[in-house]
This record gives structure tokens, sequence and C-alpha cells, in this order.
């Protein structure tokens, strides 16, 4: 820890400050003031922060994903991982999917035409005159 002002330390190379009471973590330099939280409560009066009420740790990143703190090192390892595992997602050939074979189209002949024909005729006799007035 170096004390660069009356109220301003800087930590180490590699190293952040920790507040002990509630493990915030101020970063590499820190401006002692009044605070007026700690462990996001609110004091009922300010408290004079000295060096003493923070800790240099080995500097760490907050995951986002996983409110936790983490090492630099663990971090920098698992984001890699995570890029290797895409990369090699993106390189992997994509999955052939089964293809129904196609079937051949079937011809329509004027013999099919005519006795479909046929088919609606006798269904249309069947129908009553009420039902023939709603179609037409």
């Amino acid at each position: 820890m170096k004390k660069i002002k009356n109220n301003t330390i800087k930590a180490g190379k590699g190293k952040v400050f920790r507040r002990i009471a509630d493990g915030f973590i101020a970063g590499n330099m820190l401006y002692l003031g009044k605070t007026y939280y700690v462990a996001g409560k609110l004091l009922d009066k300010p408290l004079d922060e000295l060096p003493e009420h923070y800790e240099e740790i080995d500097e760490v990143v907050i995951d986002e994903e996983h409110p936790i703190v983490a090492p630099l090192d663990e971090v920098v390892a698992e984001i890699q991982a995570e890029t290797e595992e895409v990369i090699q997602e993106e390189e992997a050939p994509p999955e052939q999917e089964e293809v129904a074979p196609q079937k051949e189209p079937k011809v329509i002949t004027v013999q099919d035409i005519v006795s479909m024909a046929e088919k609606v005729e006798k269904i249309y006799n069947l129908l009553t005159p009420e039902q023939k007035a709603m179609i037409e």
C-alpha cells in the first residue's frame, strides 16, 4: 500500500482494496473520506474511512453472470474455455438432416378429371335444396 496524499492510497501492482467490514471491492486506488453505507445499509452517522478498514488482495473481477468475486486468472481461464467451445461449435460441420425421398408427382389424366366431376355431381345431387342454395 502506497500513500499518495493524506487521504489517497494506492494498492500494489496486481492488487486491489477490499473493505474488511463487508467485502466491498474498492479498486486499486482509494480516496479515503466519509462513508455513509456499509454492506448496503445506511449508517446512523457517517464513518471516517481509514487505511486500516481495507486490506490489499489480488486483483479480482466481478462475474456479472454469477455475482461472486473470482480471481482474475480463473475468470480469464473460464472465458478462454467458453471461447474455445464457441469456436468448435462454429467449425463443426452442420448436422445433415435426413431428407425424405421425393415421390414422383402424380400425373393427372383427363379420365381422372372426368371421374372426379362425376363424383362431385353425385354428391351435389345428395344435397337438399337449402344446401344447394347456400353453395350457389
